[in-house]
Formats: structure tokens, sequence, C-alpha cells
């Protein structure tokens, strides 16, 4: 391997398609802790001065332990059998140069009652800006905007 080949490696998790991958597996992470009730675990993964604003909310949720609360409230479910599954989809992340990443995906929640087929209950954007957090990543920033509410 001569020099210039060895300038053009990059170092282990900094390149787009190791970012994507990253972001790929925190996602599936996320939301198995949401759709498992495990809603701390959850809300560990924003940053303590996050931001999560929904276009079917008043006002832009701050600070992770709101998130917390708000999410306790939202999943108060009086429907025995329902279970609900977030899939992202169709993400594209853009790594910054102030070492944050910006990630837009296409998001379905999915409902489905216990011997009935699912249905897609919302299909969503959200765009994220996360910060590395040692060896993973949290969302600081949360943008959700439900597609049944926009005209874009």
């Amino acid at each position: 391997m001569s020099v210039t080949d060895t300038e053009l490696v990059p170092s282990l998790g900094t390149t787009e398609d190791e970012i994507y991958l990253q972001i790929q597996r925190f996602y599936a992470a996320q939301s198995q802790l949401l759709d498992f009730g495990r809603f701390e675990e959850w809300a560990a993964t924003f940053t303590e001065d996050c931001s999560f604003t929904a276009n079917g909310f008043p006002q832009p949720v701050r600070t992770r332990t709101a998130l917390l609360a708000g999410t306790l409230q939202n999943h108060k479910v009086d429907e025995p059998g329902l279970r609900i599954r977030h899939w992202f989809g169709m993400t594209t992340v853009e790594p910054r140069a102030d070492g944050t990443v910006y990630a837009l995906s296409y998001v379905l929640v999915i409902r489905n009652h216990r011997n009935e087929p699912p249905f897609i209950y919302r299909s969503t954007r959200c765009e994220d800006v996360l910060v590395r957090n040692g060896n993973s990543w949290l969302v600081r920033d949360r943008i959700i905007r439900r597609d049944e509410l926009t005209d874009e």
C-alpha cells in the first residue's frame, strides 16, 4: 500500500457508510425500546436538552424529562391486545462538519390488534440531528411531520 493509499483509508466509524449503518442500528434499537414499552430507556436515547417537535403536538417538547413524561402519558393504552410498531425506512444521513449527523427517514406507525390484520396508523417524516455518545448516538433534535397534517 502506498502512502497515498494509506491517507485515503478512513478511520473506523467515520465513513458515511459506517455512520449510516450505525444510525440504522440505533433506530432499530430505539424503536424496539418504544414498542416494547421501555419508555425510560427510550427517552435515554435523547440528549438531556433535546427538542422534540411534531406537527401533531400543540408545542415542542424540550428536555428528556419532559419527553419521558409526555411519552408515558401518550402511551396509556386501554386497548387489550394492541401492539404498536414504529418502522423507520428510506433513511438518509448527512454527516456535518460539527460532528453531528442529520438524518431524514420515513416512519410508519403500525397498529395491530390481536387476531386482526395490522394497519398503518400514521405515516410520517422524521428529521433528526444526532450527536455521538461514546459508541452510539443520541437524538438532540427531532421533528416529526405527520403526512395527513402536511401539505408537502
